[in-house]
């Protein structure tokens, strides 16, 4: 897997800005919410989304490594709801 530098560094601008964008006071008042939920575990301390810090620090090769490392296909978990033939499936 091969990523455009440019591309990466427009990405990540992206996602920043959706990011900062996120700070309206719903979403404080989410953050502390979670935080007060989760209090003593890792998730009552980050974002889901990391932080900018971690997004910034991204690089094509260390996302092609994640990629690579995460998207196997013996990783995929395939559900299927409703009323289906199983045999069709």
């Amino acid at each position: 897997m091969s990523l455009s530098p440019d591309r990466v560094e427009s990405e990540k601008r992206v996602i920043c800005e959706e990011m900062r964008a996120r700070s309206s006071g719903q979403q404080r008042l989410l953050k502390q919410l979670f935080a007060s939920w989760f209090k003593n575990t890792p998730a009552g301390n980050h974002e889901v989304i990391g932080s900018e810090a971690s997004v910034r620090s991204f690089t094509p090769e260390a996302l092609a490594a994640f990629y690579r490392r995460n998207y196997r296909p013996e990783k995929t978990t395939l559900i299927i709801a409703g009323d289906v033939d199983a045999k069709t499936v």
